[in-house]
């Protein structure tokens, strides 16, 4: 019934011992037995799943006369959960703004917090998307 495994295909001890087993069971219990495998392989699928929860940014008071570099730590560690990457080009060209342009630190800042905003709304969005 079980062809001979090349060497290549050897079977470990627990594989050899599961079909000398199955090979001294009749056929209702070799249904049996493989039913409750397959019970056993569904039920390790649902507990590698894990649940994704929607991370909720954990909103930082800032301080006053907060400088853009501090508003921008700030905010990344409010929004753990955006990736800093997908910030980095909005948020690089308001931070030229103020230091080019002269744009003060509060309009700068609250710019980046509207960015922030931006991205976690997406966030959710993805979020929505991707879960069950």
């Amino acid at each position: 019934m079980f062809p001979t495994p090349s060497p290549s295909q050897q079977l470990s001890k627990a594989e050899r011992q599961l079909c000398q087993i199955y090979k001294k069971l009749n056929d209702s219990k070799r249904e049996t037995l493989l039913s409750f495998a397959e019970f056993l392989i569904s039920k390790q699928k649902e507990t590698n799943k894990v649940k994704a929860v929607l991370q909720q940014p954990r909103l930082i008071i800032p301080e006053e006369n907060e400088s853009v570099i501090n508003g921008i730590k700030r905010l990344k560690s409010s929004y753990f959960m955006i990736d800093d990457q997908d910030l980095f080009h909005e948020i690089s060209a308001l931070m030229s703004a103020h230091i080019m342009k002269g744009v003060s630190a509060k309009d700068t800042i609250l710019k980046i917090e509207v960015v922030f905003e931006k991205f976690y709304n997406k966030y959710k969005i993805d979020f929505a998307n991707n879960t069950d």
